[in-house]
């Protein structure tokens, strides 16, 4: 904003000579944040500490142990320093001097001991209304105690920064809660911020434990062992046996804390993800619904309209496709769609009838498949064809046998023996011989088969034609 102008004697800034509250002013404010309770001493030497570490990123110096961590943040982005600026809301205006100001984020430095992420969050947010093109916001906290964080700053809403202000020219604090309530311009949003991550700060000298237990295995061999100092090597088996339950102990410990905020994170976004899935498992079943009839609905209106048409080729049933029901199918085009199935099927039973193979045709009916039915019809004639040559080559081999004995030329008269003869010279009176005329019909091994059996039967007969 031009005509920007600031005191550094008095950290006041002024547009065409008007007074007009800095970043830290407005967010101190609405924060009720307050230095008056802190002890001059303590306070000085807090702001020295925190004047020496701006002042090396600002230099790109980068001397200090809190600027060679900055630094490594940084990274290969190019950031300006103490950058000021001005910007408004709701025509109320402000100014204030950025940190750092890269392409697309704007980034501040924190050196006091306790967090205060409210407070970061209301000066991150009113400095991107003086640079409204940056995206993202970050802290980079160097506490006294050494354990650095960089915390990624949510960007708030034009009806939230509203609120900020309203509060200010008010004279009054936010909530402690806020801004926890659904902002009225914007739903809150699910991407996850990280503000801290400690993963891997974890210092020990568990290194020079393992350095010093192999200088000293040397001495804890086998050999060095043996029954006249059996007393001593059963003392220094116990005395290793308890310093590997002692250092492992220590190591769950560590372990059991080290995973804690872990898992209390773990537990608190798995009840999260169970709340939106409940939530979107309810209106999915509103929405089920609602599809469901409206597909029934439709399935009823094509179905009338099948009906009305009078098609007596297939059913409905034969070829229907689920995808009719979706919402991108339009009637219009199904109806379409069914009246060329109908035309393409009386086609194909034209095809059929100049085949002639009711089996076929019967079996298109039923499948509405041209080719299957087609083929279906050569199946059928070369089962014919097969019982036709199995047929042909029967009846030759029958011709091809040689020509057999004629079952009508008599017998000669079979010798009697003398007993019988001599038993009908006694008296004894012969059995009555009767004589019947037959037909016989039946194929040549049946004929050939029947003389054999009258011959054996001594039964006299001859051949009519």
């Amino acid at each position: 904003m031009k005509n920007l102008s600031f005191d550094q004697a008095t950290h006041t800034y002024t547009i065409k000579g008007k007074a007009i509250p800095s970043v830290t002013q407005i967010a101190s404010a609405v924060t009720g944040k307050s230095v008056s309770n802190i002890p001059p001493a303590v306070l000085a030497k807090a702001t020295a500490r925190g004047t020496a570490i701006h002042a090396d990123v600002e230099g790109k110096a980068f001397e200090t142990v809190e600027g060679a961590w900055i630094k490594a943040q940084l990274g290969d982005a190019e950031y300006s320093a103490e950058v000021q600026g001005a910007g408004e809301i709701a025509g109320e205006p402000f100014a204030g001097t950025c940190d750092l100001l890269g392409d697309d984020e704007i980034g501040d430095i924190k050196t006091q001991g306790e967090a205060d992420v409210l407070f970061w969050t209301i000066q991150l947010n009113l400095y991107r209304r003086m640079f409204p093109d940056r995206k993202r916001l970050f802290v980079l906290w160097t506490p006294k105690s050494g354990n650095y964080k960089r915390m990624e700053i949510p960007v708030l809403s034009e009806s939230l920064m509203g609120e900020v202000m309203d509060a200010y020219v008010g004279m009054q604090v936010l909530p402690s809660t806020w801004p926890a309530v659904v902002d009225e311009d914007k739903a809150p949003s699910l991407d996850l911020v990280v503000y801290t991550n400690n993963a891997g700060d974890l210092t020990t000298n568990a290194k020079a434990i393992l350095a010093a237990v192999k200088a000293q295995l040397a001495g804890y061999k086998a050999e060095n062992y043996s029954e006249a100092n059996i007393a001593e090597a059963k003392r220094d088996k116990a005395e290793l046996n308890a310093a590997e339950k002692k250092l492992n102990a220590r190591r769950l410990e560590l372990e059991r804390d080290f995973m804690k905020p872990f898992g209390e994170f773990k537990d608190t976004i798995s009840e999260t993800c169970a709340e939106i899935k409940k939530a979107s498992s309810l209106i999915d079943s509103v929405v089920r619904e609602v599809e469901d009839r409206e597909k029934e609905e439709k399935r009823a209106l094509i179905v009338e309209w099948f009906d009305a048409q009078g098609i007596e080729l297939f059913d409905i049933a034969q070829i229907w496709n689920p995808a009719w029901l979706n919402r991108t199918s339009k009637v219009k085009d199904i109806q379409m769609e069914i009246l060329a199935k109908a035309e393409k099927t009386a086609a194909d039973l034209v095809v059929l009838d100049r085949i002639g193979e009711p089996e076929a045709k019967a079996h298109y009916l039923s499948t509405l498949d041209l080719e299957s039915a087609l083929a279906e019809a050569d199946r059928i004639k070369a089962n014919r064809k097969r019982i036709e040559d199995m047929e042909s080559s029967r009846k030759a081999t029958i011709a091809s046998k040689a020509p057999l004995p004629s079952v009508g030329t008599p017998k000669a008269p079979i010798a009697q023996p003398a007993q019988a003869v001599a038993q009908r010279s006694e008296g004894q009176a012969s059995p009555e011989i009767l004589e019947r005329t037959m037909r016989v019909r039946g194929t040549m091994e049946q004929i050939v088969a029947l003389g054999k059996w009258m011959n054996e039967n001594d039964i006299d007969f001859e051949k009519l034609q």
